[in-house]
C-alpha cells in the first residue's frame, strides 16, 4: 500500500493507535531482535557475563560523512607537513 492509499484508507486516529501498540508491542523485524537479544543476554548470563538485552541489539548506522569534508579534514592534518616552495 503506498501512503497515498493509506492515508485515504486510514484515519489518523486509527494511525495514532497502531504508533501507540507499536511502542509497547514491537512487530516484525524489531520485535525478532528483541527476542534475538535476550536470547543471547541469557546465554551470555549462564556463561558468568553481565548482560542485558540492549547489548546485543543492532545499532542504527552511523550517518556518512560527505567526501569533501573528509578531503578537507586530511588537507588540514597534513597542511603543516607540506613544503611550500
Amino acid at each position: 500500500m503506498t501512503v497515498g492509499e493509506m492515508s485515504q484508507r486510514m484515519s489518523m486516529r486509527e494511525y495514532q493507535n497502531w504508533m501507540r501498540l507499536q511502542a509497547i508491542q514491537p512487530i516484525g523485524d524489531r520485535q525478532t531482535h528483541i527476542l534475538m537479544a535476550t536470547l543471547c543476554s541469557i546465554v551470555a548470563s549462564i556463561g558468568g557475563a553481565k548482560s542485558t538485552p540492549a547489548m546485543f541489539l543492532p545499532q542504527p548506522p552511523k550517518p556518512q560523512r560527505d567526501p569533501a569534508d573528509v578531503t578537507a579534514d586530511i588537507m588540514r592534518f597534513f597542511k603543516p607537513l607540506i613544503k611550500k616552495g
